[in-house]
């Protein structure tokens, strides 16, 4: 099926992320004319019942150089600070709660210049797996198949397949695609036993509530599913 990655793709592009994603900059040395481009990711996991959002913040641009938050500048989610901070990553700041919730982002560029971005669960896409899958087959093509809509524009389902430090990603940006096809999974690593598997529904929008002059922004909603399957 079109737009499918492999795991061996997946590495890839991991491994060009991780590389480059150490190059960042100190807010504190941004010009103070300078527009700030925010990107954000929420979460939602429904089997776990949890609300994750990840954010983060470049120069002027969505190519800009990446941004630290010190002195004035600072993020909060529902006005609580992050979790953790990490460059190894393509966002820095990461915010999870064991709840399923509207959050309200709140981004202080300085002392007199604040955003306030407030995403909610009804922009999420609905999905699910169908009630009949509950096994691969190790040594052929497998089909998945969920519940929901098909892929509409900017939207994307995923699947991600985890088994100790084995893992695949398969997913399609297709219009009106109702699978994914699945590699046999013996040939990727895997082994007969229980495998984890999550099925994502994307939607990323091209606009937020409130950007940094013309700068712009972007949010993705995830909604996630996971379930544990046996290869045979």
């Amino acid at each position: 099926m079109k737009n499918q990655l492999s795991c061996k793709v997946v590495l890839l592009l991991f491994m060009i992320s991780a590389m480059v994603s150490c190059e960042s900059i100190d807010s504190m040395e941004l010009d103070a004319k300078s527009a700030i481009y925010q990107e954000y990711q929420v979460t939602y996991n429904k089997t776990r019942n949890t609300t994750k959002v990840d954010a983060t913040f470049r120069e002027r641009t969505s190519k800009g150089t990446r941004i630290t938050l010190s002195g004035d500048s600072k993020v909060q989610f529902n006005d609580e600070n992050e979790d953790s901070f990490s460059t190894i990553s393509h966002y820095f700041y990461h915010w999870k709660r064991d709840k399923i919730m509207d959050v309200t982002v709140v981004f202080n560029k300085n002392p007199k210049t604040t955003f306030v971005n407030k995403f909610s669960q009804k922009n999420s896409a609905d999905i699910n797996f169908v009630d009949d899958f509950t096994t691969f087959n190790g040594r052929q093509k497998n089909v998945i198949h969920w519940k929901g809509a098909a892929p509409k524009e900017n939207e994307q389902v995923i699947v991600n397949i985890y088994q100790d430090k084995t893992f695949s990603m398969y997913a399609t940006t297709e219009k009106g695609a109702d699978k994914i096809e699945v590699e046999g999974l013996f040939s990727s690593g895997f082994k007969a036993g229980k495998v984890k598997v999550e099925l994502i529904k994307k939607h990323s929008y091209s606009a937020i509530n409130q950007s940094d002059k013309d700068a712009g922004g972007k949010v993705s909603y995830l909604t996630l599913v996971e379930k544990e399957v046996m290869i045979k």
